[in-house]
């Protein structure tokens, strides 16, 4: 008895950081501060990997534990940062072929161009529908088309 015990001890610690890890596919988000350590693990005794310098990132959760979230880049890298670093504001980062500026229009209907963005430029997603997003930059809303946009998977279509 004492010996099936141990080895259940043994295991159960072995395996008990992945056994407290819940999944978090399909949480989406931004890096919620101008600096911030990712690390390898779920706590500050990990290495440091990188750091984000850069507010509103877009990035996905795909695991959490013990207040650290498993976060994923739009390349695909992944670390864990610290819960207070991770926001449920979506951001999405403007693209195009070509380097080409980038249209956001008054309304739906694409007719009145209100602001051009270049590759690389951050805007808050609010809603997206088919082909067609409502994001803001500063105070300012509008639409762009969806295909110049990375990050906007899961995003509902406004109410």
């Amino acid at each position: 008895m004492k010996k099936s015990f141990l080895i259940f001890l043994i295991s159960f610690l072995i395996f008990s950081n992945n056994a407290f890890t819940q999944e978090t596919e399909g949480l989406y988000g931004s890096i919620s501060s101008n600096e911030v350590n990712v690390r390898v693990g779920p706590g500050t005794q990990y290495p440091i990997s990188w750091v984000y310098k850069q507010r509103n990132w877009p990035v996905e959760a795909v695991a959490k534990h013990q207040g650290w979230y498993k976060i994923r880049d739009i390349d695909g890298e992944e670390g864990w940062i610290y819960q207070r670093f991770f926001s449920k504001r979506r951001f999405g980062i403007i693209h195009s072929k070509n380097k080409e500026l980038v249209n956001m229009y008054k309304k739906r209907d694409g007719k009145k161009i209100i602001l051009k963005f270049e590759p690389g430029s951050l805007v808050r997603l609010r809603a997206c529908e088919l082909d067609i997003c409502k994001v803001s930059y500063g105070k300012t809303k509008g639409w762009i088309q969806r295909k110049y946009i990375y990050n906007t998977t899961g995003i509902p279509a406004e109410d």
